[in-house]
């Protein structure tokens, strides 16, 4: 099934949703920042980005080890924008999962309306 599917469409107001959602996460990755990394903002972002950060989190563990990059040892934290990347990224993987789910929903249950459609219609 392509992606031209009437059920896969993403309308404009899904597409101003998911960009408000990903700015809001840019912009708390940017305060939090600006705030020298306080602890209990961080979790607020991992919380408000909660599947897609953990996602991509993984993903960056798993690059490092595919292209054999050491861990940094130094306790330097990172500058205003260094959690900005993972928590944008962190809010797309939530965005684009129930993007996933929505358009399975809506597959199933057309598929769901044609199989009672039709079944009507045969007298089964």
């Amino acid at each position: 099934m392509a992606l031209t599917h009437p059920a896969c469409r993403l309308g404009r107001r899904a597409r101003a949703a998911v960009l408000g959602y990903a700015a809001l996460a840019g912009a708390g990755a940017l305060a939090v920042g600006a705030m020298g990394h306080p602890d209990q903002g961080t979790a607020y972002l991992h919380l408000a980005t909660f599947p897609g950060s953990v996602v991509v989190g993984i993903g960056a563990f798993v690059l490092a080890a595919l292209l054999d990059v050491a861990p940094s040892t130094s306790d330097a934290q990172p500058g205003v924008f260094g959690q900005m990347l993972p928590f944008v990224l962190g809010a797309v993987v939530n965005a684009l999962l129930v993007w996933g789910v929505v358009a399975f929903a809506r597959v199933v249950a057309g598929e769901l309306r044609e199989h009672w459609r039709y079944r009507g219609r045969t007298g089964a």
